[in-house]
């Protein structure tokens, strides 16, 4: 469930869109004036937020970067009493001392509708992020490479009330990913995904879950690779207490593979355990949670494999204005099917969020990335500034 709070939402530019928040460009655009404008619309709003700064990172190799970052988000709203649409977007950047310049962006679209007992929702999405990546050289040595990959995405979704205890809905989604450049452990591929789902109120506090997803996958390199999946799952959602909830289910995932090398064809049949666990607890100065994890998914270069997440996070209010957070990951992939050695990754990141005024805010983070035998550290400082139009 929600706690709220007397204090405000800090708007960021980290999290989905993967840029950094930092303290020197910053402080030309978080202190910018914004232009408001002729009135706006009845009905439409138009919220954002600018941040910059600087970016420390030392790579597993033991070399150091700085640089600075600065970005821009918004989103624009209409809504009338027959729908709702939005459009939003996000633009960020690094660069280092070389002056070599990192781009990344997101941007999407939302629209949503809803009838007596009905509710429809479609969308896209585009991202943009910039990946390094190992190469081999003509010696045969590794070096780290730069690239791009862009992901673009449509969704369609609808529930539909079958009583006053039950919801179901239907969901459609695709994707197409795409790198540059192409090699062997990148390679472009497109998903399609179809799923129905079932929730049930058992009593005010429980409710029970089932779903049902068939999926398809295509890339494309020197091997073409083509999966189709079907995954079942079942949970149970329980809110022990107005502070605590819990949440719980176990599936399988049924998956066939056919890999194609010129005329030579090979189809494997491979099955796994799906599982989703969870549980948040809200406490007077923050909340904790902790949730786990395991699916099947491809990875970059187009193999079927199964990740299994374990994570956790905490967040303390010092006072109204200050507050400290915590999180800490572990994952684990290895093939569908095994063949191939299994790789772990750790993480670590503490962070600390002031705010210096109604739209303005100042944060400080350090991440421990550890994986692949590599170590690596980064740490962000800036200020962000939000704005919001409305009318």
């Amino acid at each position: 469930m929600t706690r709220w709070s007397k204090r405000r939402p800090r708007p960021t530019l980290s999290g989905k869109t993967g840029i950094p928040v930092g303290i020197l460009a910053g402080a030309l655009l978080a202190f910018a004036p914004v232009s408001v404008g002729p009135a706006t619309p009845q009905g439409v709003s138009i919220t954002g937020s600018t941040s910059g700064g600087l970016q420390l990172s030392k790579s597993g190799s033991g070399s150091f970067r700085l640089g600075l970052t600065g970005g821009l988000r918004g989103q624009v709203t209409s809504s009338t009493r027959a729908y709702t649409a939005s459009a939003n977007g996000a633009l960020g950047f690094t660069m280092n001392g070389s002056g070599d310049l990192d781009v990344n962006g997101t941007a999407g679209a939302t629209f949503s509708t809803a009838f007596k007992r009905t509710r429809l929702r479609a969308g896209l999405t585009y991202a943009l992020q910039p990946i390094t990546f190992e190469e081999v050289a003509e010696d045969l040595s590794l070096f780290n490479a730069e690239g791009t990959r862009t992901r673009f995405g449509l969704f369609f979704a609808g529930d539909h009330d079958i009583n006053a205890l039950t919801v179901a809905g239907l969901e459609l989604r695709y994707s197409h990913t795409d790198f540059d450049p192409v090699t062997a452990d990148q390679v472009p591929s497109d998903d399609f995904k179809l799923s129905g789902n079932l929730r049930h109120n058992l009593n005010p506090r429980t409710d029970l879950t089932a779903s049902g997803t068939l999926g398809w996958y295509q890339s494309e390199n020197l091997i073409r690779t083509e999966s189709f999946s079907a995954d079942l799952r079942a949970g149970i959602d329980h809110e022990i207490s107005s502070l605590t909830r819990v949440n719980g289910g176990f599936g399988l995932s049924f998956v066939n593979t056919d890999e194609t090398v010129g005329t030579l064809r090979k189809s494997t049949w491979s099955t796994a355990l799906l599982v989703d666990a969870g549980v948040s607890h809200d406490y007077a100065d923050g909340t904790i949670n902790l949730s786990l994890s395991q699916g099947v998914s491809p990875n970059a270069a187009g193999e079927q494999q199964i990740s299994t997440g374990l994570r956790g996070s905490i967040s303390y209010d010092l006072n109204q204005n200050t507050s400290l957070g915590f999180s800490a990951g572990f994952s684990r992939q290895e093939k569908l099917g095994g063949g191939s050695a299994v790789e772990t990754v750790l993480s670590l990141s503490p962070s600390l969020s002031v705010d210096l005024a109604d739209d303005l805010s100042a944060t400080a983070s350090y991440s421990l990335q550890s994986g692949d035998g590599t170590i690596n550290h980064r740490v962000n400082v800036g200020l962000s500034r939000a704005f919001e139009i409305r009318n």
